[in-house]
């Protein structure tokens, strides 16, 4: 077994410790959020306690609702305690918006101030979920809140229907946006994270090439990733393809010819690209070619021709590719999807993992060329000792 070989179990090891973190930091977040969702029930239980009398239609039900909901807030704030994963799923949103819904109804209708205890679902969905759970938290809690409206005589007050609706619905929709912002910039950090792990000489170069294209791929859940590079001395070009879903993949770099690969290479090196076929002739600004000059920081639009031969090429609808500048040569990355729509944020995120994965490789390529040189040295040595010694006995007997 080999020197890198040992490693390996020690990197499973980190992965099975992230994976911990992790899940720590989730149950975390949804002890913070079970505690919230218990003084909230307190709080409204009280307010309706302490001034009855500014709520219309205040009765036996709605006590027996509060009540309810606070037996409910108890009961997942205690699931939190004792990390049962019950109370890390979303089912726990829709039954928030479904006592919500109910408080509404028997407090007042849309008159009824509790309509924003919607906005807690909206933010705790959105935040810890994404856009589209938090989007659909948002528009069932609409739903529900013109629901409440339509059985309590919304007749009588439709603007403020509409008014707190559109309310309901802008905040959401921007909780929404903020929250799958957030969940993104965790997934960059952690893939920069990973990319910074992976660049590592106990692996080797090719291993290391191999794992930050496959990482690459799952993170932009693209169909393909192909790396082409050109060495400067011998200007030999080589390729590197990983397809998603082919678990056994070489992890070599196979050698092509100067005319294919040159076909990869047709992009400026200074020009990070992102292409998006246009849905149709008279909708060109949903789509094109962008290309990102590092020299005046814009985007301009550049190379379409050039773009649309590429995608032909790489037979699909979008890409987005990066220059690589290396010591020894100079290449590009592609990340290809034929399902995603690639934007110029993720162009540049890709910029961002070249330059940070790939001058530390080039540092694994010559500390592994250092490494074999001392070991072929070695054994030389050793090699040499072996000769010497029968040698030396033969020439004591002689003496």
């Amino acid at each position: 077994m080999s020197w890198r070989e040992n490693t390996m179990p020690a990197s499973r090891l980190d992965e099975q410790n992230e994976i911990a973190a992790s899940l720590t930091t989730d149950a975390a977040d949804a002890l913070m959020v079970a505690r919230m969702r218990l003084v909230l029930a307190v709080a409204g239980l009280l307010a309706i306690f302490v001034d009855p009398s500014g709520l219309s239609g205040v009765d036996h039900f709605t006590w027996l609702v509060f009540s309810g909901y606070i037996l409910h807030s108890i009961a997942i704030y205690i699931f939190s305690l004792l990390n049962i994963p019950f109370s890390q799923s979303k089912l726990i949103h829709w039954l928030d918006i479904c006592w919500y819904a109910l408080i509404v109804l028997f407090t007042g209708g849309i008159n009824s101030f509790f309509f924003l205890f919607f906005f807690f679902a909206i933010l705790t969905a959105s935040f810890r979920w994404g856009f589209e759970e938090g989007a659909r938290i948002t528009i069932a809690s609409a739903l529900m809140l013109i629901l409440s409206g339509f059985i309590s005589e919304m007749e009588q007050d439709l603007p403020r229907l509409l008014l707190r609706t559109t309310f309901l619905l802008t905040f959401g929709y921007m909780s929404a946006r903020w929250g799958e912002s957030k969940i993104e910039l965790k997934r960059r950090i952690a893939l920069l994270r990973d990319v910074s792990r992976l660049s590592n000489p106990r692996f080797g170069v090719d291993h290391t090439i191999t794992s930050v294209l496959k990482k690459t791929l799952t993170f932009f859940k693209g169909s393909s990733c192909i790396l082409v590079m050109r060495d400067k001395d011998s200007a030999i070009y080589s390729l590197r393809t990983i397809k998603e879903g082919d678990e056994e993949q070489s992890i070599n770099a196979i050698e092509v010819r100067a005319e294919a690969a040159s076909r990869l290479m047709a992009f400026s090196q200074d020009h990070v690209v992102a292409y998006t076929r246009p849905l149709g002739p008279a909708m060109s600004i949903f789509g094109g070619s962008l290309a990102y000059d590092g020299a005046s920081g814009k985007w301009i639009k550049r190379g379409e021709e050039t773009s649309q031969n590429m995608a032909e090429l790489l037979a699909t609808d979008s890409f987005i590719s990066v220059p690589l500048s290396l010591r020894k040569g100079d290449g590009r990355i592609y990340v290809v999807s034929g399902k995603s729509r690639f934007s110029k944020t993720d162009a540049l995120f890709l910029s961002h993992i070249a330059e940070q994965a790939f001058p530390v490789i080039e540092n694994i390529e010559i500390l592994d060329r250092m490494a074999s040189e001392a070991v072929t040295q070695e054994r030389k040595k050793i090699a040499l000792d072996i000769h010497d010694t029968p040698l030396c006995q033969d020439r004591c007997r002689v003496i």
